[in-house]
């Protein structure tokens, strides 16, 4: 069940006609489950009054992910033995690493009913029914199933790419040369070490923007003479169906292709020893067609533009561009400047090091060792720090408002830039003076 629509005041409550049952310490038992589902723009004409007046809503959720993990590395090895006291030894290794990840998910929703009843210690009896409720069209007559794509739409988006790599080197040389037996001085031991890594991680924020919903759709055209408010609507409200042909305008319900669904039922559900919740199974956009990435974000970026036309370059609740579309995405990927951390780093490091030992003349046997390392790191780290982006709109002032910086609210003045030659000032919402000192 899709939780967010569950709130605290008490939306969730008995299917009306109908009560819950309830133990002897109060505790819940039984009962048929709905909610009230609140304001529907497809209330009215020219929309079809569809989304039912109660029911819960589900998240139907299809998601399409492939991910690369690769490491590789090489080595080498040198061990050579000089002269009878002096060795060598030198190690070299590279390794090598990428990750990629492309991730793509869509919610569906469709609404039901829930009939929940607990059985002790045994599973509880779930099963999802129909709404009955009226005046809607949802599920009606004709189209009584949930495996009927009348009775879904599509919900929300979200993307996320991941395309990090990094190598490093390193390599180390260690001379050891040992004394005669007789000597106080065992042997001495000297070397050297270095590694250099350069690593590039690239990860973009979960990118969630709605798709449609019941409480918006259609689009407000731009100022005419004969609405200069602009206030008549373009298209049906209410959410895109997927029985619905998409063209990404919003003023039409005829044109365009079906967009990407399949049911999927719910065949031998617990082997058949419980109940099969679901009643019938659910509609889903396909896994398969989400793992081709670039495709797929085409498709669905066209379902966002029939919900309402949609200008923004920022995902939320107004609607979803894909990654690549977000407002400061570096040109050629979808990674946003704060996304991107390069980080280099170097070590260099040198010991030396002296063993001795030796048998006194009392019996007693004297050995130990002293030496002394030196070690040096460099590391060189980029990136941006960023904030959220939000959008506003400013309100509509008189140029002698403008002028004179009125004040919009506590934390934003107007501020004049300049005067167009048709008459127009542009405007542009700046900090006010009191909450720049507050910063």
């Amino acid at each position: 069940m899709a939780t967010d629509n569950v709130l605290a005041a008490g939306d969730t409550q008995p299917f009306p006609g109908t009560s819950f049952t309830f133990d002897d310490d109060n505790v819940f038992t039984g009962g048929l489950i709905t909610g009230p589902n609140g304001y529907r723009a497809d209330q009215s004409a020219p929309a079809d009054m569809r989304t039912p007046t109660n029911g819960l809503q589900s998240n139907n959720i299809a998601r399409g992910n492939e991910s690369r993990f690769r490491t590789n590395d090489a080595s080498f090895n040198f061990k050579w033995q000089a002269t009878s006291r002096l060795g060598v030894n030198v190690d070299y290794q590279h390794v090598w690493s990428q990750v990629k990840v492309t991730d793509l998910t869509v919610w569906g929703t469709s609404y039901q009913n829930a009939d929940i009843r607990l059985n002790g210690s045994d599973p509880a009896y779930v099963n999802f029914v129909p709404v009955a409720n009226g005046p809607n069209n949802y599920q009606n007559a004709a189209h009584p199933s949930y495996t009927d794509p009348y009775n879904n739409f599509y919900r929300a988006a979200m993307d996320h790419i991941e395309d990090s790599k990094g190598n490093e080197d390193s390599a180390r040389i260690d001379l050891d040369y040992s004394f005669p037996e007789d000597s106080w001085l065992t042997s001495i031991r000297g070397g050297y070490r270095f590694s250099d890594r350069q690593n590039d991680a690239r990860s973009t924020a979960y990118n969630w923007g709605v798709l449609s919903e019941i409480w918006g759709g259609g689009t407000v055209p731009a100022p005419t003479a004969a609405d200069p408010a602009a206030t008549a609507s373009v298209g049906p409200g209410g959410p895109v169906w997927f029985d619905r042909p998409i063209d990404g305008n919003p003023a039409t319900r005829d044109a365009g292709q079906l967009g990407p669904q399949q049911a999927f039922l719910y065949d031998n559900f617990f082997r058949g020893q419980a109940n099969d919740a679901s009643n019938g199974g659910r509609v889903f956009v396909p896994g398969g067609f989400l793992q081709d990435y670039g495709a797929a974000t085409q498709a669905i970026t066209q379902i966002a533009q029939e919900w309402r036309t949609f200008t923004s370059n920022l995902s939320g609740a107004n609607g979803w561009v894909p990654l690549a579309g977000r407002a400061g995405a570096v040109a050629g990927t979808p990674f946003l400047p704060g996304e991107i951390n390069p980080v280099s780093e170097r070590n260099n490091a040198a010991y030396l090091s002296v063993r001795f030992g030796n048998d006194l003349s009392n019996g007693w046997n004297l050995s130990g060792n002293v030496g002394v390392r030196y070690t040096k790191t460099r590391r060189i780290s980029s990136g941006f720090y960023s904030f959220p982006q939000q959008s506003f709109s400013c309100p509509t002032l008189t140029p002698e408002q403008i002028a004179t910086g009125a004040t919009v609210s506590r934390f934003l003045r107007l501020a004049r830039r300049h005067t167009s030659g048709r008459g127009r000032i542009s405007e542009r919402c700046v900090v006010a003076n009191r909450r720049q000192a507050e910063l």
